[in-house]
């Protein structure tokens, strides 16, 4: 079986067996590395690209503004061969690619030039960004290494386990599992104290730090002539409020329970225009039943936007930035809709609505299907309510990755230097008690 698994993560597919040039790359970046006097940072994920969810987003920006001080090396699955090329070094492991998920399982410890790769690398600290294969193997070099690792907590793995296997014994085993590597991890960061709440709820038991998402969103000049051109294009009309989700359409954003909620809304009199700008497995159906309710009028699936200045205008047009999300820890895409003044409407127990105060800089409604459209049906009737709550929600939400990445840098240091101490007390413990037995 194991025979089996190497044969198909290293196939004639991948990239690295094919073409030895790029380890040639990657051992002469790693001796650069360890003689230009920089501290390394070693960013552990698994999941990258060209597979790109929130937790990529998050490590990619903190990986780019990172190498303005640091070394910095991110260390991440093969996908299908892909190496991906960035300011900063990527250290591809070998993976198999599961379609129905869309997501890599990677097997750093099978892959000999990963590993070989890894070795030659000095490292100063370690940052995991997912508690998987690569997570677990990078807990496990901290170990070896002596050095600290930071762990940052982005998922309700419970929910995301359950919905896998609908069993609460496979469940538990799972996030059992996985909070071993939380658990061992020197401390873990999370973006507020809801998640922290959620992680201890896991059986956390270690150090935890709070460190904020953020946004590299800036408001172009010119956002007035690119949001009537988008006005032109999709025909919105004056006396229409115009609403917004932007993200992976998948059930478990409550998508369905969305277009639901328009529903009523329409049923009420809510003249309206609603975007779902975004792509993923559940587009088909969320298109089905946008016909089965009649909206096709009133809503449009986008569909995934790389242009920043056109996602830009969607933002800048939104009254509304509708996300009934149940399942999300902390969403950039509310940070992103602040940027533009634009408040966010969640529901009531969700772990993303404790970065708001209902009626101050966001909306929060009840967890119901009614609660949802009344309290949207009342905004949107109130007038200068949604101006208001966007002016504050644009200067209590709205942080630059640039604000983030000076605070992390910040604990990194601090970190390192802890560790650094504790080292030369343990050595001097040590020369003290040989010196003793002379």
């Amino acid at each position: 079986m194991a025979k089996k698994i190497v044969a198909q993560i290293f196939d004639e597919d991948n990239y690295i067996k094919k073409n030895r040039e790029y380890k040639k790359e990657c051992l002469a970046k790693i001796k650069e590395f360890n003689a230009n006097g920089k501290k390394t940072i070693a960013i552990f994920t698994d999941a990258y690209y060209p597979i790109v969810d929130g937790v990529v987003r998050v490590l990619d920006n903190y990986a780019k503004r990172l190498t303005n001080d640091y070394n910095v090396v991110v260390c991440a699955p093969l996908h299908k061969g892909h190496v991906s090329r960035q300011k900063y070094l990527v250290l591809g492991a070998g993976s198999l690619y599961f379609k129905a998920v869309n997501y890599d399982l990677a097997f750093p410890t099978l892959d000999g030039d990963f590993n070989d790769l890894i070795r030659k690398l000095r490292i100063d600290i370690i940052h995991v960004h997912s508690p998987f294969s690569l997570g677990s193997f990078a807990i496990s070099l901290a170990k070896r290494r002596k050095i600290p690792v930071v762990a940052t907590f982005h998922s309700q793995y419970k929910k995301d386990f359950y919905q896998a296997t609908k069993s609460e014994f496979l469940t538990s085993m799972l996030l059992s599992n996985i909070m071993k590597v939380f658990n061992k991890a020197t401390e873990v960061w999370t973006m507020h104290q809801a998640s922290l709440e959620t992680l201890i709820s896991y059986g956390f038991k270690g150090d935890h730090y709070l460190i904020e998402n953020a946004t590299d969103f800036v408001k172009p000049n010119n956002i007035n002539e690119l949001e009537k051109k988008v006005r032109k294009e999709f025909d919105v009309k004056d006396d229409e409020k115009v609403f917004l989700f932007v993200g992976r359409l998948v059930k478990t954003k409550n998508i369905i329970f969305l277009v639901e909620a328009l529903k009523a809304l329409k049923d009420r009199g809510v003249k309206f225009r609603m975007f779902f700008v975004g792509s993923g497995p559940d587009k088909k159906e969320l298109s089905e039943k946008v016909s089965e309710l009649g909206l096709d009028n009133e809503v449009v699936l986008v569909g995934s936007v790389t242009d920043r200045n056109r996602l830009y205008s969607f933002y800048q047009m939104a009254d509304l930035f509708l996300f009934p999300s149940l399942y999300d820890v902390s969403s950039i895409v509310q940070i992103e809709a602040a940027c533009f003044k634009t408040p966010a409407v969640f529901l009531k127990g969700s772990v993303t609505s404790c970065t708001v105060t209902d009626n101050v800089n966001g909306f929060v409604a009840e967890n119901s299907l009614e609660g949802f459209v009344d309290k949207v049906y009342n905004i949107v009737n109130e007038k200068g309510l949604i101006e208001k709550i966007g002016e504050q929600a644009n200067r209590d939400l709205y942080i630059t990755w640039e604000q983030v990445i000076e605070k992390a840098k910040a604990r990194y240091e601090m970190l390192m230097k802890k560790n650094e101490r504790l080292h030369n007390v343990k050595r001097v413990l040590k020369e003290s008690k040989k010196v003793s037995k002379k």
